[in-house]
């Protein structure tokens, strides 16, 4: 049984695959099912966990390089939904997959941005935040801007949070903006 269990494991590619992992599998259940007498008179044994090794080398950088093309699609995102499914994809590898994934700090910062996002829910009366540029409307209701403006740092003066231009800011740096805003021309403050 060793010899025939030797005679297979010769047959290893030198080069292995992924595709062989069912093969090398197969050959370790092999050898675990033989009695210590003949697990001893394997002389090829060594050979057999270096391809498993190998196997689970690739496997590893496969998923990590899974992760990495994830993160890599989030540069300049800030969809929750795809930074939440690269989390997710991040915290099931392995702690060795995990250090394979050399660009960790994109999905750490997309998280931060992600925070930094306006929405209709998180401003308050008071709050300073930036202004990117955009239309300015005379009402929160407005359909027709009343104006346009540059970059700006400003205060939130009014909130209607169920408007179409939830709210309202005034310049404090001079630049003008006085009005109801849309949330996608708004970041928080730095």
């Amino acid at each position: 049984a060793a010899k025939q269990l030797d005679d297979k494991i010769a047959q290893i590619p030198q080069d292995v695959t992924i595709t062989d992992s069912e093969m090398i599998e197969q050959l370790l259940k092999e050898y675990e099912g033989l009695s210590d007498e003949s697990k001893a008179k394997v002389t090829k044994y060594d050979q057999l966990v270096q391809a498993q090794q190998k196997i689970q080398y690739l496997q590893d950088n496969q998923k990590a390089k899974n992760v990495i093309d994830m993160i890599n699609n989030l540069v300049n995102s800030n969809n929750s939904a795809l930074i939440e499914q690269a989390q997710k994809a991040y915290d099931e590898l392995t702690e060795q997959q995990k250090q394979l994934v050399t660009n960790k700090f994109i999905l750490d910062n997309a998280w931060q941005e992600l925070n930094k996002t306006v929405t209709k829910d998180n401003l308050n009366v008071g709050d300073i935040v930036i202004f990117n540029g955009g239309y300015i409307y005379n009402s929160a209701k407005a359909t027709n801007p009343a104006n346009k403006k540059n970059y700006s740092v400003c205060k939130v003066t009014y909130v209607s949070r169920d408007s179409l231009h939830p709210y309202h800011l005034v310049s404090t740096d001079g630049g003008g903006v006085y009005g109801w805003v849309d949330v996608n021309d708004i970041k928080f403050g730095e």
